[in-house]
């Protein structure tokens, strides 16, 4: 189904950053709060025969949101069907209510929550104190805009450190928006490209938890999945009790407000599919759009071209991961080190909590953070 582009790789080679390398920061300011300030022109580029990679990647798990009152998960749940259309279809502009970020959304008090309560569904005996970062895709690609000058729109991420391992949060000025005036055909192409398999059709959205190191650092990295080219077969609680033999499928959540449902499959990696829209006078910028693969290690990408919302054939393409990779190791270097200087920040800061802050003017401040838990206290003590 694919028309490829170049092949992907999972096996690579890891050089670590030279002990010399740093980042120069100013000194800690004596204004109220702030912890540290980096101006993105003191970023240390690293060895340069450092080589960035990413290994050891591997799906730890997933799950769908449901359109529920409360806060419920199906566990892995499945991502939509890739299901294009065979002739031209016409589309009628996005409109309505649209989610931003849907475990904040859903979740506001703590949107890491469904992941590690996905996590523990699916192996309640993981071990979370031997992982270094937990992060959602969004917040490393903002980083990366960062330090790469690509832009410089403000950005939050709450930051706690719990045990030895680090945690971001990530913090959007709003979770949901109502659309008025034209903003493109993006959330209705997907509603018409794509279907939930049976069992998932009151999903509202899919995401995928993967692992991998990253120049020495172990990531679990969350992010949302548009779509799949896997064909299987939804397996629901019944069906997975009866293969594993009877053993009990309660839930692992504690909480009487939130919901956990084993329901689905995890879908092969090498299925996952990004979708993008663009009119036909607008080529989509793939140095935007590659990032957000990477990071992920999304293969392949489906981008819709339309004239005033009448879109033609698409076909999912294989893209060149490894090529970004090489092209941009300069930039993963100033990254890796942005991370670790965070990470050791958060170590330091009262209560071990700070927000990272993009000023939007080249500079980065880490400040103090606030007295609230990044996660509820029975997913808290599993980091001790």
């Amino acid at each position: 189904m694919f028309r490829h582009l170049t092949s992907s790789r999972f096996a690579v080679i890891y050089h670590p950053i030279s002990p010399k390398s740093h980042i120069r920061m100013a000194s800690r300011s004596s204004a109220p709060g702030i912890l540290r300030e980096i101006s993105r022109g003191d970023l240390s580029l690293g060895a340069a025969n450092s080589i960035v990679c990413k290994t050891g990647f591997k799906a730890l798990g997933s799950y769908n949101w449901l359109d529920k009152p409360e806060p419920t998960i199906l566990v892995p749940g499945s991502p939509p069907k890739w299901t294009p259309r065979p002739t031209e279809t016409q589309l009628t502009p996005d409109a309505g209510h649209v989610l931003i970020d849907q475990n904040a959304h859903r979740c506001p008090d703590h949107p890491l929550e469904p992941l590690f309560r996905a996590l523990l569904t699916n192996n309640p005996a993981i071990d979370l104190t031997t992982i270094d970062l937990v992060t959602d895709r969004n917040n490393l690609r903002k980083l990366l805009r960062f330090v790469s000058n690509q832009d410089d729109k403000p950005f939050t991420i709450r930051v706690q450190r719990l045990g030895t391992t680090t945690l971001f949060t990530r913090t959007e000025p709003k979770s949901s928006e109502h659309i008025t005036g034209f903003r493109g055909f993006g959330h209705e192409f997907e509603k018409a490209y794509t279907s939930w398999p049976r069992g998932m059709e009151n999903s509202t959205g899919h995401n995928r938890i993967v692992q991998y190191n990253l120049c020495g650092l172990k990531l679990v990295v969350r992010f949302e999945v548009d779509a799949s080219t896997h064909v299987g077969t939804v397996v629901d609680a019944d069906t997975l009790s009866s293969l594993l033999g009877g053993v009990s499928l309660a839930p692992v959540c504690d909480s009487t407000t939130f919901h956990v449902t084993r329901r689905g499959t995890l879908v092969p990696q090498e299925s996952v599919l990004e979708i993008k829209t663009r009119a036909v006078s607008r080529t989509l910028d793939l140095a935007d759009v590659l990032p957000q693969l990477w990071f992920s290690e999304t293969p392949a990408l489906a981008v819709g071209y339309h004239s005033r919302g009448r879109f033609g054939s698409v076909k999912p393409e294989k893209m060149d991961l490894e090529g970004w990779e090489r092209n941009n190791a300069p930039m993963l270097r100033k990254l890796v080190e942005m991370l670790r200087v965070i990470v050791k920040e958060a170590e330091k800061a009262e209560g071990r909590r700070c927000v990272v802050q993009g000023m939007g003017d080249g500079t980065l401040r880490i400040v103090k953070g606030s007295a609230v838990d990044c996660l509820p206290g029975d997913i808290k003590a599993k980091f001790q």
